[in-house]
């Protein structure tokens, strides 16, 4: 007759991770896959290592079985586990089945969480332990004292672990071949990443150079052409410098000695008057505004901040998600208790949690989790970030950014700033400026394809065309809205960029927050001239800011860019503070970035001037 049938089936394997079962076609499949008993991965290190008679550093300790590639890992059963840890273990099972019964056993050497180990269903859960042996290693580094160490010779730093006998001329000629590539692998990067931004710049610039109708030709037509060539100047240049080292700069002031040294007696008086003015003008005017410039202070926001603290590095594997919201919770409860007024807004940092599904929020654990705790203080706005995904049913790719997982099943992803209230309201908002490689995938026609066949290793996040608000609402004692109040959320590399952080000023935003993650930067400058931006945005748009950072730093920021309080870096706290609220137009909100837009304009004609001078002389 005509009718096409498809049949869907479904397998049942022990995997280490539950299998997202959202997308499955077949919906009395869909919300099978949840496991009665989430128990993280956990890895224990010994105090104590020795290579000969000698002790290894900690820190590369794990070089001897890291991912499990330099070694197997033995399976070791377990034989006996305490009747009161058994007994816990079935109560916690028994209260997530919600039933009652024995769900936790000894079985062929695994901890057994579910009905019967003999037919195990969607949801059980097995655990075991896996050791690594003692081996024969080789080593490169040095003998330092008692222990070992990194050698650094030759601007390069050496320790390599090999399981095994190897010979030191075999461990030398790898690692020099592994740094040699390493070295001209980052070049290759760098040179593309120089190309791609040139042409996109002068792609940029070309809509502004009209008037000029030869260059805006070169730009226009040619950005990819005008980009190579700018690249391997600047890839020269570059060379040049780190070899020459302050020599340029020398000549530099020496040319200028010449020249000042040739001007009339008017010219010498002129010359260091300008520099003066020039450079010294805008600090006293800055100055100036900083001195006078009054916050309006008759409207306010109580802001109440989490500093979680988990490291990035082991946040997606050393504890669960459930783990990570009760830290959150429990650090805003800490704060919240016996409290006679509460805050307007609770914030917390950059990507928290990474189980919402935007097809169905409220069948988010973490997004229930929050609600519950939200039932028990009424009017608290709760901001967070979070990685969410959105599931697209569609026989062919809705773009190339989507992933595909099933048949005729795509994902997207998104890095989303939720706001969020006991009564089932939500809001989000998607990240826009994405950090190309890690989320932002440039160029996807052309390399999605050679992404794919690597396994995915890109990022493939999408981002909203333009910012828009979160609403925070106010309520009075007696639970009435007050007011709405628009609040702009940056999320952590979009606050480098001030001329698009105009644009929630411009959507109405009275107050900005900031949620970051800077820890994958380690203890360097990276997280402290993040937290300086923030301080240039408040300026810019004349804006409080609340920022959180996972490990810090966490801040509030007046109008005028001072930091008024903040936390310390890798330490789990809170921080408490107000943040104003502003609803004027800034100068800089209104005309955007005036100062980089001259300064792209002199640099046009400066190089016009010199190719034509050029031409001239020929």
């Amino acid at each position: 007759d005509g009718t096409r049938v498809t049949e869907y089936s479904y397998s049942v394997d022990w995997v280490s991770q539950p299998v997202e079962d959202w997308a499955y076609y077949d919906g009395d499949y869909r919300g099978k896959n949840k496991p009665i008993m989430e128990i993280p991965p956990l890895a224990l290190y010994a105090q104590d290592v020795y290579l000969g008679a000698y002790k290894l550093p900690r820190e590369f300790i794990k070089q001897i079985d890291d991912d499990g590639k330099n070694t197997a890992l033995e399976h070791v059963d377990i034989p006996h586990m305490d009747a009161p840890v058994l007994a816990e273990l079935n109560r916690k099972a028994e209260e997530s089945i919600g039933n009652k019964g024995e769900f936790v056993s000894l079985s062929d050497g695994y901890l057994y969480i579910g009905v019967d180990p003999a037919n195990p269903q969607p949801g059980d859960v097995r655990m075991c332990y896996r050791v690594i042996p003692p081996e024969t290693v080789s080593f490169m580094g040095k003998i330092e004292g008692e222990g070992l160490t990194s050698l650094h010779k030759g601007g390069r730093t050496w320790f390599e672990l090999y399981v095994g006998e190897k010979p030191a001329e075999e461990i030398l000629s790898t690692s020099t071949s592994d740094n040699t590539a390493t070295g001209w692998g980052l070049r290759v990067c760098g040179f593309l990443l120089l190309l791609i931004g040139f042409r996109m710049f002068f792609k940029g610039v070309s809509l502004r150079t009209d008037p000029i109708r030869v260059v805006s030709d070169l730009l226009g037509n040619y950005p990819f052409l005008t980009g190579l060539l700018v690249s391997i100047g600047w890839a020269m240049a570059s060379i040049g410098l780190g070899l020459l080292g302050f020599v340029p700069w020398v000549g530099l002031l020496f040319l200028l000695g010449g020249y000042f040294k040739d001007m009339k007696v008017i010219g010498k008086i002129l010359l260091p008057v300008a520099c003066i003015v020039l450079f010294g003008g805008p600090m006293v005017l800055s100055k100036r505004i900083y001195d006078n410039y009054q916050e309006d202070q008759s409207r306010s926001l109580d802001v109440l901040i989490a500093q979680p603290n988990f490291d990035p590095y082991q946040k997606f594997t050393s504890m669960t998600q459930e783990q990570q919201n009760k830290v959150l919770v429990d650090l805003f409860q800490q704060e919240l208790e016996g409290r006679q007024t509460q805050p307007d807004l609770l914030l917390a940092p950059e990507t928290f949690t990474a189980d919402i599904i935007l097809n169905s929020v409220e069948m988010s654990d973490s997004y229930n989790y929050y609600r519950d705790f939200l039932e028990a203080y009424p009017g608290l706005n709760f901001i967070f970030g979070a990685s969410t995904h959105q599931y697209i049913f569609s026989e062919n790719a809705p773009s190339y950014t989507a992933r595909q997982v099933g048949d005729g099943v795509w994902v997207e992803s998104h890095n989303s700033a939720f706001v969020m209230e006991k009564n089932n309201r939500y809001e989000f908002y998607n990240k826009s400026c994405l950090v190309v490689g890690t989320e932002k995938m440039p160029y996807p026609k052309i390399f999605a394809p050679l992404d794919a066949k690597l396994g995915g290793v890109m990022g493939r996040c999408v981002g909203q065309d333009e910012p828009s608000l979160l609403t925070v609402n106010r309520y009075a004692s007696d639970g009435r809205l007050v007011s709405e109040v628009p609040i702009g959320c940056a999320i952590c590399y979009e606050s480098v960029y001030g001329e698009y952080c105009t644009g929630y000023i411009k959507e109405g935003a009275q107050a900005l927050t900031v949620i970051t993650n800077d820890a994958w930067w380690g203890d360097t400058p990276g997280y402290r001239q993040h937290l300086s931006y923030s301080s240039l945005r408040a300026i810019e748009t004349r804006r409080d800011i609340a920022r959180c950072g996972n490990t810090g730093i966490s801040a509030f920021i007046d109008q005028r860019g001072d930091i008024l309080t903040r936390t310390d870096w890798w330490k789990r706290e809170t921080l408490e503070g107000k943040i104003y609220l502003n609803d004027k137009i800034t100068f800089f909100v209104e005309h955007g970035d005036l100062a980089g837009r001259v300064c792209t304009w002199l640099f046009l004609l400066l190089l016009l001037a010199l190719l034509v001078r050029f031409a001239m002389r020929r």
